[in-house]
């Protein structure tokens, strides 16, 4: 069989499955939402569904992993100004705000947060080391990676809890200069 075809059909069906989440979830909330619910609504049998995914929370990650993991770009941390990227992540939590704080309400935003920080971690990592070669000096690429991710969830989460007042482009603002300065004093960048 032609890989690139099962790639499509792999992909198809991961979406079919990601979207009925996604429906279900707006319909009747995330803890409301069973695994019979979407199989039955994305149209495929419980054996697909576990082909794809080992839960429910897994699925729930994997949908929303695109929002996280934007690539990393020293020159966009760098920047006096926050990102496009950045902007556009604190945009879509604010946005997000009812499921986010529903999902707080119960178990499962440990799972998300910890399978959303090793997702994007890993992705951070990767494009750091694309990017310099790592130096005896610089604080390990996988912790500055695992730290930037995991202050960003925690601050969003702060945000989204205490001061949702302040609008999303000066939420970004602090958290960029936050970041640069994490950033500068991990990798000895003094200029």
């Amino acid at each position: 069989m032609d890989i690139e075809k099962t790639d499509r059909r792999i992909g198809r069906t991961r979406s079919l499955l990601q979207n009925a989440l996604m429906e279900l979830v707006a319909e009747k909330g995330y803890y409301a939402v069973k695994i019979q619910d979407i199989i039955d609504r994305a149209n495929v049998g419980r054996t697909t569904f576990y082909a794809h995914f080992e839960s429910k929370q897994e699925l729930f990650a994997a949908a929303h992993i695109h929002v996280m993991a934007r690539p990393f770009s020293l020159d966009d941390v760098l920047a006096p100004e926050p990102p496009p990227t950045l902007l556009w992540q604190f945009q879509f939590a604010l946005e997000s705000r009812p499921l986010l704080l529903e999902l707080a309400q119960g178990d499962d935003i440990a799972y998300f947060n910890r399978y959303m920080a090793n997702c994007v971690a890993e992705k951070y990592e990767q494009d750091l080391r694309s990017t310099l070669p790592e130096k005896p000096d610089y604080i390990p690429f996988h912790i500055l990676a695992h730290h930037l991710i995991q202050s960003q969830t925690a601050f969003v989460h702060w945000w989204l809890e205490n001061a949702l007042s302040t609008p999303p482009l000066e939420v970004a603002r602090t958290y960029q200069r936050i970041r640069r300065a994490i950033v500068r004093d991990a990798l000895n960048i003094t200029a």
